[in-house]
């Protein structure tokens, strides 16, 4: 390897252009995957590019382990690596069923991954495609019992510490939800509503409304 390559600035920048190259989004999330795969310099920085942003919280359900899930309904698999331990493996599915409680164990590959996050629920964020826009055409819903079995066993009180801009859709994923998802680096906030905000969720948003670095809200 080129001692240049020794330089994590210089690797930051190499899976950077990769992440935020639109007119070659599969090339770029393919060699992301290679890169991490390289050797360990090359592993953080290219995992922090490549889940940049989620447009929804499917992609790291299918970290959990394989027994926990069961999908319902009509599922497809569109596979860009056949490494499954990098979460490469997406699978777009209408309906999670959980199978069995969640263990502590379970959350290791999901909070890895967490951790880079910094956009959800956009498909478009300082040029950064989301890994639906490279994996999947079609997305479907995660199902309320989805986002209730990880609420009631989340080792941590937010999934992404490092969440920077977040779009929510509460005729996908239900607001009651929401603080789960909220950082406290969190500095834009955009929330979309089927229908009026009760009294419990007009609190919510109140609270949101007030924390130190938002300025987009």
């Amino acid at each position: 390897m080129h001692r240049c390559l020794t330089i994590l600035e210089i690797i930051s920048i190499v899976c950077e252009e990769l992440a935020t190259d639109r007119d070659e989004v599969v090339t770029g999330y393919s060699a992301l995957a290679c890169l991490a795969r390289t050797c360990c310099s090359m592993y953080e920085p290219s995992m922090k590019s490549l889940w940049y942003g989620l447009f929804d919280i499917v992609p790291l359900l299918n970290c959990f382990p394989e027994d926990v899930w069961e999908v319902q309904g009509d599922a497809y698999v569109r596979l860009f690596s056949e490494h499954r331990h990098l979460g490469q493996a997406h699978l777009c599915v209408p309906w999670q069923q959980l199978r069995r409680p969640l263990l502590l164990s379970d959350w290791t590959r999901f909070l890895h991954h967490a951790d880079h996050v910094r956009s959800f629920g956009t498909s478009d964020d300082n040029h950064h495609a989301n890994i639906y826009d490279r994996t999947c055409e079609n997305p479907g819903p995660v199902s309320s019992s989805a986002y209730h079995a990880l609420e009631q066993s989340k080792p941590r009180e937010q999934f992404f510490p490092n969440l920077r801009r977040l779009h929510w859709r509460s005729t996908r994923d239900p607001l009651r939800y929401l603080r789960s998802f909220v950082g406290p680096k969190m500095t834009e906030i955009s929330l979309a509503f089927a229908h009026p905000p009760n009294m419990a969720e007009r609190s919510l948003l109140t609270s949101l409304s007030s924390m130190p670095l938002i300025t987009s809200f």
